[in-house]
């Protein structure tokens, strides 16, 4: 395989999120790219202590200063609630470094919160005998999502947050960027969304074959049966009730003020961030925030090595759906994390030459990181009553390690 800047932006794209079971859509990620991960150390007793929207943001800001630094490449990335996962050309790795090297910087000094940063070559993981695909799913005319699939993504996230041989893998704590980082574009102004139902729900999905081929037909039968028990998405969109989002001007706003005044430098940013940007923002939202735009380019569920999913349901649908997750994982087919609230939490990115804008989506009051926290207990206990190896539990990863 050879390097190509553009392989991601050339392939096929699907608008049915089902189709992530499809292969025609995919494509082997190149031997000269790299798998990227980021995630905030210790997130789990953050959010309990009330910090949610903190460790999205700071789970957020590595996504918006690679799209400011790569204006003319689309790459494929996937938020995860406290950190991403990135596919990016190895030739890159001095600016990747820099940049984010000064975002873990940021979320230290802004947040108090530790950005693990890790590389791991797709050449190493091939070499490993993994896989690594990756597609596109068009889920918004504004908005290409990246869908990865293979065993090579748990397998460089092991290799990244396992202790202590993770050290080769890592920016190191002495790397210091040359220059601030880019962070035009991360808006977060509105309250907790409240949907109509009784639930919001966060979900993650581990199958346990690392064979490509079974995941994508245990997948399609998830899905299939997702279909059967909510219906159409915008039965179970988390976003589909808000017709008025509502603004936070609170801690939040501070947060996003504190960001872009590091970034510049002084406190006469600070004056200026408040007075421009903030009324541009209002207008921003005035003109181009329509009840239709949130939902559609809200990123509220994705394929990243696990199946992720904010959703919106009545308490006795999320019984039905755990009934049949249960009787799959009773099979040895799957692991699975669920966290119940009745909030979502949504972050923006807007315009960028590679994107119109995007909502990310988790669920309150511990969203992704709770439900990757039953799953790693789910895989514990199994562990202890089936005896899988540790090693199989390594290959599967961990989604949000505490």
């Amino acid at each position: 395989m050879s390097q190509s800047i553009d392989f991601y932006k050339n392939l096929p794209t699907h608008n049915r999120f089902i189709d992530i079971a499809n292969p025609q859509y995919f494509q082997p990620v190149p031997e000269d790219w790299m798998v990227v991960v980021t995630d905030v150390v210790g997130s789990t007793k953050a959010i309990e202590a009330g910090r949610h929207k903190e460790v999205n943001i700071a789970g957020i800001l590595s996504i918006v200063a690679l799209m400011n630094n790569y204006q003319d490449i689309e790459y494929p990335f996937a938020f995860g609630g406290d950190g991403a996962t990135f596919l990016l050309p190895t030739s890159s790795m001095s600016q990747i470094k820099d940049v984010l090297a000064e975002t873990r910087h940021m979320c230290q000094e802004t947040f108090g919160l530790n950005l693990r940063v890790g590389f791991v070559s797709a050449k190493e993981v091939y070499a490993a005998g993994h896989t690594l695909q990756v597609g596109r799913f068009q889920s918004s005319p504004y908005y290409a999502q990246a869908v990865l699939i293979g065993s090579g993504f748990d397998y460089a996230e092991a290799l990244i947050k396992t202790e202590p041989t993770n050290a080769p893998y890592l920016l190191p704590s002495e790397y210091q960027a040359p220059q601030k980082a880019n962070y035009t574009g991360l808006v977060c102004p509105f309250q907790n969304i409240q949907n109509s139902k009784e639930e919001t729900i966060s979900l993650i999905i581990k199958l346990t074959s690392i064979d490509t081929a079974q995941q994508r037909e245990i997948l399609n039968q998830i899905l299939q049966h997702f279909d059967t028990i909510f219906g159409d998405k915008l039965n179970y969109h988390p976003l589909a009730n808000e017709i008025h989002p509502k603004m936070a001007l609170s801690s939040q706003t501070y947060n996003m003020v504190s960001i872009h005044a590091q970034q510049k430098g002084g406190i006469k940013f600070y004056l200026f961030w408040l007075m421009h940007k903030f009324l541009h923002f209002i207008i921003h939202l005035s003109v181009k925030l329509t009840p239709k735009s949130f939902v559609r380019d809200a990123d509220f569920r994705k394929f990243d090595g696990s199946l992720k999913m904010i959703m919106a349901c009545s308490t006795a649908d999320r019984l039905k759906l755990e009934r049949f997750l249960a009787e799959l994982h009773q099979q040895g087919l799957l692991f699975y994390g669920l966290h119940v609230s009745d909030k979502a939490i949504v972050t923006c990115l807007t315009e960028f030459s590679t994107m119109k804008g995007v909502h990310f989506v988790d669920g309150a009051d511990g969203g992704y990181a709770f439900a990757a926290r039953s799953l790693k207990k789910q895989i514990a206990v199994q562990h202890l009553v089936n005896g899988i190896s540790p090693q199989k539990i390594t290959q599967m990863g961990d989604d949000n390690p505490a």
